[in-house]
């Protein structure tokens, strides 16, 4: 490694930004936005590769050229660029509250071989989220982490690092000023990252980015709230696929009955196991157990022309094999092709997975069009992408007016493009799993990743007990994903696999149901925003410092707070209420309310689901009489929770066929007043391009509360539509 800080720019071009010295460093800056601003430094060698462009607008700023700097303001934020000695940049609102600054001396240092890094300076008010899927807790604080793309199979959720992803996009969020941004590196390269968790006498603590291969391309997102970084990363990379509605009902695994020698016996008995439980279900996946070699034993999808080695039917076990190059187009139509044979004999969905592109050899390429590159520079994340693409568009081309469904272990920023479902990958059974896969799922849905869930009962490791079951299932009706999957010697997790708690298991998958119209609201609206299904409580409780590391508890949407149970034995959970100034909560099970700002200690029998609290004004579609499947839904009713203390609210809800790629919507908009005699609603349907089962909409208030109801200025409890 031979490293060098560049110096001595000299200003080439102010419109755009264009700063370049006498080694032949370039470092441009284009304005794209007056919150999004990109920043590349390409060193010498070097160029941009045309994977790397992500063909955005751009708009003015106001440049001025001062003594030792240039001066460039948007609409939103001011920044500071120095480089007649040293390159550096602050970032300062207009008011010249700074939230960002690179570290003098050492901000743009990078590797003679090619590799791209980037320090900033760090304090103590700073906390990170972010980076896609990682380890537990939520913030990322004096930890640092890989970037690249690994199959961990059984990981520690708390230090194992790296894992299924590659998301080099963080939040910082300063606890003093409350102002969040974001940084969002474009950059496929392997590399690592630093969040404070490295310090010397020289430098003092800071943050870092160390990629393998550069340019050094990146982009800064001022929130101010974390809600509008969020947002402005969905419009640089793209907003998330919209999923079926059929997806976010339960969906089953049969990887343990596709390796029995009984396989297909086993498959066709599974609806009947469901109606004879009383379990609903929507789609049975067939997981990766169907390529069973019958001569070796091996489970490998890819052991055709064997050149590498790869993993093949267990933990620790390999057999020489080939990626399908989808940077090549005939690797690429081969895929496609044999989706499309699936896609024509029934299949509803496709499933990427093993899809980590795990080759240890940097020898071997990838296609990349005219240029092979090295699969350790950026071949490996970005195959990922081009896979999910290429499965895309053969569901597209199939039926063009078809939602595609999409899954994919394995993903880089686009691929939530395509596949509208991922999840935590290769599990292991234990009450730390169940715990620690919280903040994973949060930290991701930050990151775009917001169709994310878990393997329910867990991976890989012994069955769970019935106790750890309960509180798996019970946990995993709140996620955006909520699937039953196993790979066991024992057999495979089954919903009824423990007679005496059959009931519980029941009455949660039930209330998932039950919860559809608004799981399903929400994904439409993460589809439009980018905003996630489940949220840190950091999100809407930015001026509350107790929420900035509140890791284990989340909101479902804006206005719901669960609160797992994820310790042996408990009979009692202890949660903390988020503040703000309208911040009522309201106890699901218990029927009472309590003021934000505290920690309240509640009852958590096994039979009840978890901590479930609705902020006052939240206002909750449910379909109040689900059946075997989504499909089922022709009755609607909406939860409103109104305090007792003078307030409003508003939401929209959407709903449509669920199925349509291009699908004609109902959109309801929803006003709520509320004083301590009476409720007021005003209803109004926006948009009815298409037209629900259900005519007719119950409104529900809090069991105890007996205040007059008012919809659209009469009294009454429901309203036709």
């Amino acid at each position: 490694m031979k490293l060098r800080n560049p110096s001595g720019f000299k200003l080439k071009s102010s419109k755009p930004i264009v700063l370049v010295n006498d080694h032949g460093n370039e470092f441009r800056i284009e304005i794209i936005s007056d919150s999004v601003i990109r920043i590349v430094h390409i060193q010498p060698g070097v160029q941009l590769e045309e994977s790397q462009s992500l063909d955005l607008p751009s708009v003015q700023a106001k440049v001025f050229e001062n003594q030792d700097h240039l001066l460039i303001d948007t609409a939103q934020i001011r920044i500071k660029v120095y480089y007649k000695q040293d390159l550096y940049l602050e970032w300062c609102t207009l008011d010249e509250i700074q939230f960002l600054a690179d570290l003098k001396f050492r901000a743009y240092e990078y590797d003679l071989h090619a590799g791209a890094g980037h320090h900033l300076k760090h304090s103590p008010d700073l906390i990170y989220y972010g980076l896609g899927e990682r380890g537990s807790p939520l913030f990322l604080n004096e930890r640092s982490f890989q970037l690249k793309c690994t199959d961990a199979l059984g990981y520690n959720p708390e230090s194992g690092d790296p894992l299924y992803k590659h998301i080099p996009f963080y939040i910082g969020l300063n606890q003093s000023t409350k102002i969040a941004y974001g940084i969002f590196y474009n950059s496929l390269s392997t590399g690592y990252m630093n969040f404070g968790s490295e310090i010397d006498a020289l430098w003092g603590q800071f943050t870092n980015v160390k990629f393998d291969t550069g340019p050094l391309d990146y982009y800064v997102i001022f929130g101010p709230q974390i809600s509008a970084v969020v947002e402005g990363f969905a419009s640089i990379i793209g907003k998330p696929a919209l999923v079926p509605k059929y997806a976010l009902g339960y969906l089953a695994s049969s990887m343990g009955y596709a390796e029995s020698e009984e396989a297909q016996q086993l498959i066709d008995n599974f609806p009947s196991l469901l109606s004879k439980h009383g379990i609903s279900c929507d789609l049975l996946h067939l997981s990766s157990g169907y390529t069973v070699d019958e001569v070796t034993g091996t489970r490998n999808v890819f052991t055709w022309n064997n050149i590498i080695r790869l993993w093949s039917a267990g933990e620790g076990a390999t057999a020489e094999g080939s990626y399908i190059d989808f940077s090549n187009p005939i690797g690429k139509q081969f895929w496609k092709d044999g989706i499309k044979e699936l896609l024509e004999i029934g299949i509803e969905g496709i499933w990427n997975d093993n899809n980590e592109m795990s080759i240890h050899d940097d020898d071997h390429l990838f296609d990349m069009g005219a240029s092979p590159k090295a699969v350790g520079q950026v071949g490996r994340a970005y195959q990922t992408i081009l896979m999910a693409e290429a499965s895309y568009e053969a569901m597209i081309e199939t039926n063009p007016t078809k939602r595609p469904f999409l899954i994919t272990r394995s993903g880089a920023p686009r691929s939530h493009v395509y596949a509208s479902q991922t999840w935590s990958g290769d599990n292991s059974t234990s009450w730390n799993t169940l715990k620690h896969n919280i903040p994973m799922g949060l930290n991701a849905g930050l990151s775009l990743l917001s169709g994310y869930g878990h393997d329910v009962g867990g991976f890989v490791g012994p069955r769970p007990s019935p106790e750890l079951f309960v509180r798996w299932v019970q946990s995993g009706i709140f996620h955006p994903r909520f699937c039953i999957h196993s790979w066991k010697k024992e057999g495979i997790t089954e919903p009824w696999m423990y007679p005496q708690v059959l009931p519980i298991i029941r009455d949660a998958i039930t209330f998932r149901y039950k919860l559809i119209p608004y799981l399903y609201s929400l994904s439409v609206e993460s589809h439009k925003t980018g905003l996630p299904i489940i949220r840190p409580t950091v999100m809407h409780f930015q001026n509350d410092p107790n929420t900035f590391k509140q890791s284990f508890d989340y909101l479902l949407g804006p206005r719901l707070l669960v609160g797992s149970v994820y310790e042996e034995g408990a009979t009692f959970r202890s949660i903390y209420l988020p503040n703000s100034d309208d911040a009522l909560w309201y106890d699901f099970w218990g029927g009472r309310w309590y003021n934000g700002g505290q920690r309240v200690k509640v009852p958590v029998p096994l039979d009840q689901h978890g901590c479930l609290f609705a902020k006052s004004g939240s206002i909750i579609p449910i379909n109040p009489s689900p059946g075997q499947n989504t499909t089922f839904d022709s009755s609607r009713t909406i939860l409103i929770f109104p305090s007792f203390a003078d307030g409003s609210s508003e939401t929209v809800i959407f709903d449509d066929d669920g199925m349509s790629l291009a699908a004609p919507q109902f959109t309801v908009k929803m006003k709520m007043v509320w004083t301590s005699d009476k409720v007021t609603v005003e209803f109004n349907v926006i948009k009815k391009d298409w037209r629900p089962a259900y005519s007719e909409i119950k409104f529900q208030l809090p069991i105890a509360d007996h205040r007059d109801l008012i919809l659209n200025g009469i009294k009454c409890n429901s309203i036709q539509i």
